[in-house]
């Protein structure tokens, strides 16, 4: 699993730092903005750099984990079990003028099968990340 494909988006948004990160941290909700995903269960509480979710998309079912954890600034987590796609998703939040900025960087590697398919497919994955940002965006400010 060498090859990496990453996908970065950047946004500003009305809502706090603190909004965002906590928002970013509460897997719970990816669902409502990822489309793929069709539920994310968390599997340790309270969410600390280590704790595990598992998360049901249409491609099948993944464990990911928290890495990294800074209030109001960063979340990333990552894929430690799948049967093909792996994730690093980075979020990196800058609050200036009442408005933060965020920047999510998504890294994917694959292993078996998918690594045969995921640069045929990684243009369609990117288009999919590129819509739920959208609905990302609207969440964050209701």
């Amino acid at each position: 699993m060498k090859k990496q494909f990453i996908h970065n988006i950047e946004f500003q948004t009305p809502a706090s730092s603190n909004s965002v990160y906590d928002f970013a941290k509460n897997v719970e909700r990816r669902s409502e903005w990822i489309s793929i995903i069709k539920k994310v269960e968390l599997l340790d509480s309270p969410i600390t750099v280590g704790s595990k979710f598992k998360e049901n998309t249409n491609k099948g079912t993944m464990i990911l984990e928290f890495t990294e954890l800074k209030p109001n600034n960063k979340v990333r987590y990552k894929t430690i079990e799948s049967k093909g796609l792996f994730a690093d998703i980075n979020w990196d939040i800058k609050e200036t003028n009442g408005k933060s900025f965020v920047h999510i960087s998504f890294s994917f590697q694959a292993k078996g099968f998918a690594k045969i398919i995921l640069p045929l497919i990684f243009n369609k994955i990117k288009q999919g990340i590129n819509e739920d940002i959208g609905i990302l965006q609207g969440l964050l400010i209701s």
